[in-house]
């Protein structure tokens, strides 16, 4: 049986109108997918929430604007034009995890699941104060005493990119510095143009982004009795 790994939400039948709310709402929603536990499906492989003013709408739908194959659609009523007017992303953001939640719990009921499932990745999701930041990928340095991770924080406008560098025996870390700012909302295109960590030496790491053609060379020695930390950031065109 296929795993549930994608929920997607839809505007149905204005592209304009999708476009601009999937870019809106993508931080909370890869957030949401992340953070679901393994779902067994009997055919399909995501899920579908389809918002509409009215579900009244839906009788004089073409079909083939809601329905995405090897998805299960579901229907929530939704004011769009309210979600574009809210004046803060925090409340974007807010609304965004009600949508889910609402086609979540209503595709549970349709399809005899456990809606404390969702409950459960809604409730995290407030827990963590719709904040999300991941970490994409991490490396030990060769002398084992750092760990340099690479993360983002996800948000409605953009995605900012740090590298971190980690003492790995006190598990504290050394510093975080952001990169870069990519705008285009859709992590899963960023993410596709990420390069490699290497570490060149113990105190010196290296981390490619191909979408922008830039490199980034960290280069620090640790804050010691009478002396600060030692931090330097380089980018170089490749």
């Amino acid at each position: 049986m296929p795993l549930l790994r994608d929920i997607q939400l839809l505007v149905p039948n204005n592209k304009d109108v999708n476009s601009q709310f999937f870019s809106e709402t993508r931080c909370m929603v890869s957030f949401y997918n992340r953070l679901l536990p393994r779902i067994k499906l009997k055919e399909d492989k995501g899920i579908v929430i389809n918002c509409v003013n009215s579900l009244q709408e839906i009788a004089s739908t073409d079909s083939d604007s809601y329905i995405i194959f090897n998805y299960i659609p579901v229907f929530v009523e939704i004011d769009i034009d309210k979600f574009f007017l809210l004046p803060t992303n925090q409340e974007k953001k807010k609304y965004t995890l009600d949508i889910l939640n609402r086609g979540m719990i209503k595709f549970a009921e349709q399809h005899n699941y456990d809606k404390e499932v969702f409950e459960n990745v809604y409730n995290k999701i407030i827990e963590l104060n719709y904040n999300n930041t991941h970490i994409f990928n991490k490396k030990v340095s060769p002398n084992r005493k750092y760990t340099c991770a690479v993360i983002y924080e996800h948000e409605v406008d953009y995605i900012d990119v740090y590298l971190e560098i980690i003492r790995n025996n006190k598990k504290g870390i050394i510093n975080r510095e952001r990169i870069f700012r990519y705008k285009d909302n859709d992590e899963q295109d960023l993410l596709s143009e990420f390069g490699e960590i290497v570490w060149t030496l113990n105190h010196k790491v290296t981390f490619s982004g191909f979408y922008n053609n830039e490199r980034y060379i960290i280069t620090f020695i640790e804050e010691r009795e009478n002396r600060p930390l030692y931090w330097k950031l380089e980018k170089q065109s490749l």
